[in-house]
This record gives structure tokens, sequence and C-alpha cells, in this order.
């Protein structure tokens, strides 16, 4: 029996470690490279901007317009290696990767 519960945690433990950089990524604002493209007109950009992370997912991302994008345009991504992908409601794609924590230097 011990054998089989051991046996047990070390597979969880496996799964665990191999779905997951391991990094924990602290709550706050950072800077990221934001690359966008848009399927139906092939348009895509590429922009430096401040985002959110809230327990390892990108939550939000801010323009410099003074617009956002949030929960309510998309599934917030987990952050692994620095990076997150996602479609948003307007079935645009996104691609980000976290340069640093704090704010954008530009």
């Amino acid at each position: 029996m011990k054998d089989k519960l051991f046996l047990f945690f070390m597979v969880i433990l496996f799964l665990n470690v191999s779905c997951s950089d391991g990094k924990k990524y602290d709550n706050g604002n950072y800077c990221a490279k934001v690359q966008y493209y848009n399927p139906r007109t092939g348009t895509h950009s590429t922009y430096t901007l401040p985002v959110k992370i809230e327990d390892n997912k990108l939550t939000v991302i801010y323009f410099s317009n003074g617009g956002w994008l949030d929960g309510s345009h998309f599934t917030p991504p987990t952050i692994k290696n620095w990076k997150a992908n996602f479609v948003s409601d307007r079935k645009y794609r996104y691609t980000v990767k976290i340069l640093n924590k704090g704010d954008c230097k530009y």
C-alpha cells in the first residue's frame, strides 16, 4: 500500500513539474513586447506596452492611447517562460513576452 501511495505522489509531482516552468510570477505591472496579428486582414504589429500579471496569468494589456484589453476581451493565459499567447474576442492573435517588472521605459 505504501508503495502505491508513493508512486501516486511521484506521478502527481512529475505532472506538476512537467506542465509548468516552475516559476511563480509576482503580481503587478510589467513591461512586455506585444505582437498582434489580425488573420482577416493580415495586419501585424509589435508594441512595447505595460501589462498586468495576477496569479501567474496575463490579465491586462494597457495601450498608450488609454485603451486596454482585459478579461472581457480574452481568457487570461498562464505565463510560461515569460511568454503568453491568446486569441481575443475579435479573433486577433497576441503573443506577449514579458521583458521586466515595472513600468516600460520608452
